[in-house]
């Protein structure tokens, strides 16, 4: 079903790609739609982003200096505590 250069991908990957392969065969119904989100997907499991919330919010912090506590909350359903705790963080990198 799949490759050796396969290995690396994530099992999700794999299956997103077999079905968008079986999904441009001849013969079968074209779904634009669906490649379309499956072609997003990949696109994000190829492009993973922080792998948890903290480093999530670290990096908000790190790309807009001036986002206030509550708009890290609204962004990102954290705590105000996780929201503190990111910001000082960051700042002790800035120093």
């Amino acid at each position: 079903m799949t490759g050796s250069g396969d290995r690396n991908k994530p099992k999700q990957a794999i299956a997103i790609t077999e079905i968008r392969k079986y999904c441009r065969a001849p013969n079968q119904p074209v779904h634009p739609f669906m490649i379309q989100r499956m072609q997003d997907t990949l696109v994000k499991l190829s492009n993973p982003g922080p792998t948890d919330q903290s480093e999530a919010l670290k990096q908000l912090v790190r790309e807009n200096r001036a986002i206030t506590l509550a708009d890290l909350m609204a962004q990102t359903d954290c705590t105000l505590s996780e929201a503190r705790t990111a910001r000082y963080a960051v700042e002790d990198e800035w120093l």
